[in-house]
């Protein structure tokens, strides 16, 4: 299952036989083709980009006064930081000189802790 909620299926030969929205009821675009909105489970998201194109914000309300997430990205374009201001807790991404990512850290327990590592190989 990907991080969306969204469930594919595929039977022998690797052919997609079903793709189940999981309780995702719709998307929204703004005039540049963007998601601007989405909705899951009877919440609606809004999110709002940079000059760049990433992701900066994602809001609970239409009115944006209540920040659910935020991002911070580096020179390179790279996210080096996400913010859950629901649950206080924060995610580092640490990269290499080459660009690659390296490693994945949070706090969502209090304490820092390496979540993820990705190797190589």
């Amino acid at each position: 299952m990907w991080p969306e909620g969204i469930i594919y299926h595929y039977p022998c030969l690797n052919f997609l036989n079903t793709n189940k929205l999981a309780s995702v009821s719709g998307y929204t675009y703004d005039a540049i083709g963007r998601m601007d909105r989405v909705t899951k489970g009877g919440v609606t998201l809004y999110l709002v980009y940079d000059v760049s194109g990433k992701v900066t914000k994602i809001f609970t309300y239409a009115a944006k006064t209540q920040i659910k997430y935020s991002f911070a990205y580096n020179e390179s374009g790279q996210r080096i930081k996400k913010q859950d201001h629901t649950n206080n807790a924060v995610t580092w991404y640490v990269y290499d000189a080459g660009g690659q990512l390296m490693s994945v850290f949070d706090n969502g327990d209090g304490s820092l802790k390496l979540r993820e590592q990705p190797l190589d190989g």
